[in-house]
């Protein structure tokens, strides 16, 4: 997957374009060889194992994250949408205006975790019925060229399981929830957007899966 609008996929023995695309193309999410869900400018496009076709359009959508039940869930500028195995389904049932750059992860129809870029410090769960917020980042001060203080926003996130999630900012930071509530697990280091002492933030987070997710392989 790249921003100009291709997926390059890897058979085993070397990377080849698998499908173009015009708009860029911002997130990528298999299930298993003949169930991939690409997204980006123009929608959101589907892999059958064999050709690709477009499954949503009319929307810029930034993440999508399919679950092993074979459902999917995406999140656009505006909304949130649900894959229930046969189309797409507008979820509007959190206001996330301006959150272009969200990221989402779902394990399955009611356990769904969502960050997004604009004032994006903090995560929404969706239970099933209904989206809440489970946790904004404290307050976090950092050296700034302007010596002003500015706030931690999440990157993305993601889980094994109900108790098992993580999410990461682009300052550095690494929050773990363990069921019940979030909390700071690691610093990455100390974050300074100075020219003179410049860190970057963290952008992603995954886990490893063998035949199963395991929660130590972070």
């Amino acid at each position: 997957m790249t921003s100009q609008g291709s997926v390059i996929f890897y058979d085993g023995s070397a990377w080849r374009d698998q499908f173009v695309t015009d708009g860029r193309l911002l997130s990528v999410s298999a299930l298993d060889a003949s169930h991939v869900w690409a997204a980006g400018d123009n929608g959101i496009y589907f892999f059958d194992g064999s050709s690709w076709r477009q499954q949503l359009n009319g929307v810029a959508i930034s993440d999508v994250s399919a679950t092993h039940t074979g459902i999917a869930w995406a999140v656009g500028k505006d909304s949130t949408y649900f894959f229930d195995g046969s189309s797409w389904i507008t979820n509007s049932m959190i206001s996330i205006t301006g959150g272009y750059h969200a990221r989402i992860f779902a394990l399955d129809r009611s356990h769904v975790w969502l960050v997004h870029g604009a004032s994006g410090d903090e995560v929404y769960f969706f239970d099933g019925s209904s989206w809440h917020r489970q946790y904004k980042t404290p307050p976090y001060s950092y050296v700034t060229e302007s010596g002003g203080d500015y706030g931690e926003d999440l990157t993305d996130i993601c889980a094994v399981d109900e108790k098992h999630a993580w999410a990461v900012s682009d300052k550095g930071g690494i929050f773990f929830f363990n069921g019940e509530s979030w909390s700071m697990q690691y610093r990455a280091h100390r974050y300074s957007d100075t020219k003179e002492n410049s860190s970057k933030g963290l952008v992603s987070v995954s886990f490893l899966s063998v035949s199963a997710p395991d929660a130590s392989h972070i």
